[in-house]
């Protein structure tokens, strides 16, 4: 069990890693006050980046209570 935990680890931290590098390269290239609809879409992104966060370390806590 635990060591399926940690692929289950590693595999969320690979992902989040595409995930941070597709949102840090299409916020790079933005033109204040031009690109509203854009901005909107990345604040959305990084939304679900953070909240995605908060839920991993919940379940990280949770195994830290349970090991």
């Amino acid at each position: 069990k635990l060591a399926d935990n940690v692929d289950k680890f590693a595999d969320w931290w690979s992902g989040m890693e595409t995930v941070l590098k597709k949102a840090e390269k299409s916020a790079s290239d933005l033109r204040p006050g031009k690109d509203k609809l854009r901005v909107k879409g990345i604040q959305k992104t990084w939304t679900t980046i953070r909240d995605d966060y908060k839920q991993y370390k919940v379940q990280i806590i949770q195994l830290q209570d349970h090991y």
